[in-house]
């Protein structure tokens, strides 16, 4: 009763199969693979079936604003494991990530979580791009404040951990950047170097949508703001570079946006940037640009200029 594997699902039907195939191809096989369906419309139930009592299926209905927290949510609460090991539904693991994440755990007890190495794959399944960079070992809540880049379905948390850190919350964009924070705030995390996690990565992967991520990273260093270390200068100024930083981001699609005469969706990255940092968006130097692009993206959707 060491490992559950738990796969939040949403309309990923057709690349469920190789997920859960992984799962039961481990050198150590979780004793249980938990899927909540949430919402799903196309054939997930029957996916989950066809492999009998080896996966335990939940539905639930898809709730509004719900980006797959509350589902994930009841991933952690319907698992009984020692250990919790997430699987994004359109994911794959190699066979040793268990037996090795397990092992680091085992031999590293004051460790929350562990993490492996992250092979990018295409839509059929292919590598396309070299391994992705992985976050720090040790104490990373610092790094965490500045930006996520621990991948869900790389994690076995150590379930012990939980109660003092918390679940994420359950409309979080970006549900797992916040559980990363909440255990690294307590706990050291640990990277296996070696890629045993290949991350599917394709055009309409939610990652995608660039506006609806940075409202969901607004939120989460928000909420991180009244959750710092107690009396920690580097916490403070961490977060506060965060939010520049953001702002800085939500700012280029601005312009990216206003200079392809795509005034109504540059907009949103703009009121986002001064959410993140009001001093960013007034500098005298960088209003001024700001100004003119909207100035010069309205004409040309007036054809008062040539586009672009």
């Amino acid at each position: 009763m060491r490992v559950s594997a738990v796969i939040a699902a949403h309309n990923a039907a057709d690349y469920l199969r190789e997920a859960i195939e992984s799962i039961l191809a481990q050198t150590y096989r979780p004793f249980e693979i938990i899927v909540v369906d949430d919402g799903s419309i196309d054939h997930t139930r029957e996916v989950c079936a066809s492999f009998g009592t080896q996966v335990r299926y939940f539905y639930q209905p898809k709730a509004e604003r719900d980006y797959g927290g509350s589902a994930t949510i009841r991933c952690l609460l319907e698992s009984s494991g020692e250990f919790i090991a997430y699987m994004n539904h359109d994911d794959r693991w190699l066979p040793t990530k268990i037996q090795k994440q397990v092992e680091a755990l085992d031999a590293n007890p004051e460790v929350g979580v562990v993490f492996t190495g992250i092979q990018p794959i295409d839509k059929d399944g292919r590598p396309f791009m070299a391994p992705l960079p992985n976050g720090p070992s040790g104490d990373a809540f610092h790094s965490l404040l500045k930006r996520s880049f621990y991948f869900p379905s790389s994690a076995l948390i150590r379930r012990s951990a939980l109660p003092r850190t918390g679940l994420p919350e359950p409309n979080a964009i970006g549900g797992d950047w916040d559980l990363w924070l909440r255990i690294a705030r307590y706990y050291p995390v640990l990277v296996i170097e070696e890629c045993l996690t290949e991350y599917r990565s394709f055009e309409g992967n939610f990652s995608k949508k660039k506006e609806l991520l940075f409202a969901g990273r607004l939120e989460i260093l928000q909420r991180q703001s009244t959750n710092l270390h107690p009396n920690c200068s580097e916490c403070t100024t961490t977060l506060a570079e965060s939010f520049r930083t953001m702002s800085g981001e939500c700012l280029e699609y601005y312009h990216l946006r206003a200079r392809d005469s795509q005034l109504a969706r540059a907009l949103p990255f703009l009121r986002l940037a001064y959410r993140f940092s009001r001093r960013e968006v007034l500098r005298p130097g960088r209003l001024l640009w700001i100004l003119k692009d909207a100035v010069f993206a309205n004409m040309r959707e007036k054809g008062l200029l040539k586009r672009r």
